[in-house]
């Protein structure tokens, strides 16, 4: 009898070392996911807030080098430039100062002051002035007016400074971002974003932006994270600080001084060149400070000109991972206590069962949190389009010329097209696909001309990729195709079939407009481009008097994939 009962508690004690076993490792693993999962949110969260605060300056920049059709910087005045560059900055508060320099060696800069409605300027005339920099007081009253002047003696040719040097290391056009360095015109330590105005003359004339690190450092802090939650943004190339969440840690101020002499020190803080140099970028991991475990990753991310910035983000095991800690001590002592198996293996379920709770509800948190950030980039980018066409309204009010009014109202055209199909593929039930019933009558219905064209359609979900191509494609149909045939119901008409997987679109013409059709396809480059994103095959038949393009429908993945 004790023999057996000998058995029974041998193996009893194996299988609750099975068990435990097992249960220790499923804990494990679930604290792995679910690490995986808020760091990941957390990175998705930051880059989605990073691009609200470096997206809305690169598109101004552009927007203001766009004017300079209009001579704006031909011959640079100061009261001038000072009506057109002071607004931008009070509407835009990452923004520090603004400056306009180019190749002859003249700079300018506005910078606001303390009190709304006063700023200051700064200009470099190195042909004229030699190296001496003028500087002016102005305020709002209510024209800009010029109170005071002063000299200085100019430090450094502006020609020399990083963010002029940058902009020739892109390709042209486009923005260049500089390392974090001193700024000539105050103690400031930041970032400038530089684009070449123009470069068609003999003088090139370059467009600055400065962002402050106290600004970006100001803007991360108020981010929101789990308590004790870490958070630093990093360039790549020299592992300078540039901004953090400040969580009162008491020797955060050693981090803080990144931002002012340079590289993280090191000796201070292993764990963050463990994460910045030893670790695969986005791929979280576990690591021990000061007697305590936590979790980190490190993720790129890319600004306009290749420049690229480490967001490093950290947070303790205890502040999500309570509960599964207690559960672990609780095993372990009833591992030890083994005349209590019996109710360790129910208090076991019963935990498992809580945290099977709680990460439940954790996930549900998490795709709710997925599901605004989803949003938010919806209204992000529905907004930057409305902006987009607002300057192009601008612009054309401003044109004289009817032939460039007509290119831009094509523009617009183009991009209410990318519009109507972003919001139905915001709209649709199923996330990445828009129904071709939706997009197309869509834009027929916004071009006016359904009453004119006989429309037929068959319902059809399309990848949202090939959707926004499509979308664009029959839209420079109609301007080649139906227009000049718009007063003729007779014989117009849009079809749109779908037979072994493969998508095709036919456009009619009545016969006396055929020839037409054929001159303005044959000669549509833009169509042409759209037709091969596809990979698609156009057809002109004479016969029946059509253009058709098919193409096969297919889940392409990423916002670029359709166009490589």
């Amino acid at each position: 009898m004790r023999r057996y009962t000998s058995y029974i508690g041998f193996g009893t004690v194996v299988i609750a070392v099975v068990l435990m076993v097992y249960i220790f490792y499923q804990i494990e693993q679930v604290q792995s996911r679910t690490a995986s999962s808020l760091l990941k949110a957390s990175v998705s969260h930051t880059e989605s807030e990073l691009n609200g605060f470096f997206h809305p300056v690169e598109s101004l920049m552009y927007a203001v080098r766009d004017h300079r059709k209009f001579g704006l910087f031909d011959a640079p005045d100061e009261k001038q430039l000072s009506m057109l560059l002071y607004p931008l900055i009070i509407n835009h508060s990452q923004i520090s100062s603004i400056g306009v320099a180019d190749s002859s060696g003249y700079e300018f800069n506005v910078i606001p002051g303390a009190r709304p409605g006063f700023w200051s300027t700064r200009t470099v005339d190195i042909p004229r002035w030699d190296y001496s920099e003028k500087w002016a007081s102005w305020e709002q009253n209510p024209v800009p007016v010029k109170s005071y002047e002063w000299e200085n003696e100019l430090v450094s040719d502006p020609r020399s400074r990083p963010w002029f040097k940058g902009v020739y290391k892109v390709p042209k056009g486009n923005i260049s971002w500089t390392l974090p360095y001193q700024y000539v015109t105050g103690p400031d330590v930041g970032m400038t974003a530089s684009v070449l105005i123009n470069s068609d003359s003999e003088i090139d004339r370059i467009l600055a932006f400065d962002l402050t690190l106290k600004d970006l450092d100001n803007f991360i802090d108020h981010l929101t994270l789990t308590p004790n939650q870490n958070l630093y943004l990093v360039t790549i190339e020299d592992s300078t600080m540039i901004g953090l969440r400040h969580t009162g840690a008491e020797n955060e101020k050693y981090i803080y001084q990144g931002i002012a002499f340079g590289a993280i020190p090191k000796d201070k803080f292993p764990y963050l060149h463990e994460m910045f140099f030893d670790r695969k970028n986005g791929e979280p991991f576990s690591f021990t400070f000061e007697g305590k475990k936590w979790w980190g990753i490190s993720h790129g991310y890319m600004l306009s000109g290749g420049r690229e910035i480490r967001i490093l983000t950290s947070l303790p095991e205890g502040d999500f991972l309570i509960g599964l800690n207690t559960t672990k001590f609780i095993l372990l002592i009833s591992f030890l206590s083994i005349v209590v198996l019996s109710i360790f293996i129910l208090r076991s379920d019963r935990n498992i069962q809580n945290l099977a709770e709680d990460i439940s509800e954790k996930n549900r948190l998490i795709n709710k949190q997925n599901e605004y950030l989803f949003s938010e980039v919806h209204h992000r980018v529905k907004n930057n389009l409305a902006l987009i066409s607002a300057f192009n309204e601008l612009e054309a009010l401003e044109e004289k010329d009817g032939t460039q009014i007509n290119g831009i109202k094509k523009i617009q055209n183009r991009i209410k097209v990318i519009a109507i199909v972003q919001e139905e593929g915001y709209q649709s039930d199923k996330s990445g696909w828009v129904p071709t019933e939706k997009y197309i009558s869509k834009i027929v219905h916004w071009r006016q001309i359904y009453r004119t064209v006989d429309l037929y359609i068959e319902s059809r979900l399309v990848n949202a990729n090939q959707a926004l191509t499509h979308g664009l494609m029959i839209n420079e149909l109609i301007e080649c195709c139906i227009n000049s045939a718009r007063s003729e119901r007779r014989g117009v008409g849009i079809s749109i079939t779908t037979r072994d997987g493969r998508l095709k679109t036919t456009f009619n013409v009545p016969s006396e407009y055929w020839d037409e059709m054929v001159d303005k396809v044959n000669s549509h480059k833009i169509l042409e481009a759209l037709v091969l994103q596809l990979e698609g095959t156009s057809i002109l038949d004479k016969k029946s008097l059509s253009y058709s393009i098919e193409f096969e429908l297919r889940n392409k993945k990423g916002i670029m994939s359709n166009w490589t």
